[in-house]
């Protein structure tokens, strides 16, 4: 069985300090993608006040890591959006 490779890039936000999480995991040629908020890399604010402008700086993190992980969203099988206050 192929093993699991962590993704990291500095071009999306990293997890919350001390999360027991990744930005991503690559495993039987797959990239699993953890959660992603509206964040710029580097801030602990979401971007903007608009959903719109929120909703484009999490595909912008999205993008950032499946590239990462050499990959991409032309390459995307599933995603699921939750458009809910945490």
């Amino acid at each position: 069985m192929e093993g699991k490779t962590v993704v990291r890039t500095e071009e999306a936000p990293a997890p919350f300090q001390g999360a027991p999480y990744s930005q991503a995991i690559v495993a039987g040629g797959l990239v699993f993608v953890s959660g992603q908020l509206g964040l710029k890399p580097g801030h602990t604010e979401m971007a903007g006040d608009s959903i719109g402008e929120q909703t484009e700086q999490v595909m912008q993190n999205l993008a950032a890591i499946l590239g990462a992980a050499g990959s991409g969203l032309d390459r995307l099988v599933k995603t699921t959006v939750f458009l809910t206050n945490l």
